[in-house]
């Protein structure tokens, strides 16, 4: 997961900004260039563009039926460098769940309610807008479940990383501890 660290512009009122990051909207660098120090700014650009080859080389990867993958739908990847067994062996296998529209919008909703002192309240509006057009360019936000995280962890993955499940081999791994290999159907 690429992780952007940069520093505020002066009168900002924030030093330093941490953020992690799958994939961004072109309105979203914006706000983050204008946000940060001026001698930031090229090292900014340059992360900016170096995250959308990346996501030009997912979406040329993705495979029709990994295109297929969405809304309610279960997956497995190998999580390790070089994504596979053969080239990452100290990696492990890793299942998700993509939640349905109303699962995601429900749950950016309640995040919404719970935080509303901290939180702009257009913000969940904004970020279920954001999720729509980021599924149109193969993203998905999941929860993900493995041996190093067995009660799952949300994220955003580009199907081109998905190999596609079904419900049963879901619960099957479940069951056996999220395996390093994927249940029969």
């Amino acid at each position: 997961m690429p992780v952007l660290s940069y520093t505020g512009a002066p009168g900002s009122g924030t030093d330093r900004v941490i953020l992690d990051i799958e994939y961004i909207d072109r309105e979203d660098e914006d706000v983050i260039l204008a946000s940060a120090a001026r001698p930031a700014r090229p090292g900014l650009a340059k992360f900016f563009l170096q995250l959308r080859c990346r996501e030009s080389r997912f979406a040329a990867m993705a495979t029709d039926i990994q295109r297929a993958i969405g809304y309610g739908d279960h997956f497995a990847f190998w999580a390790g460098d070089g994504g596979s067994r053969l080239t990452a062996p100290g990696g492990h296998m890793v299942y998700g769940y993509i939640p349905t529209r109303r699962e995601f919008a429900e749950s950016e909703m309640a995040i919404a309610d719970a935080l509303a002192d901290a939180v702009d309240p257009a913000g969940a509006a904004r970020t279920i807008e954001q999720a729509s057009r980021a599924y149109e360019r193969g993203w998905r936000h999941v929860t993900a479940f493995s041996v190093t995280d067995p009660d799952g962890d949300p994220g955003e993955l580009h199907v081109a990383m998905m190999t596609p499940i079904s419900a049963a081999q879901f619960r099957a791994a479940r069951r056996d501890g999220w395996p390093d290999k994927i249940p029969a159907r």
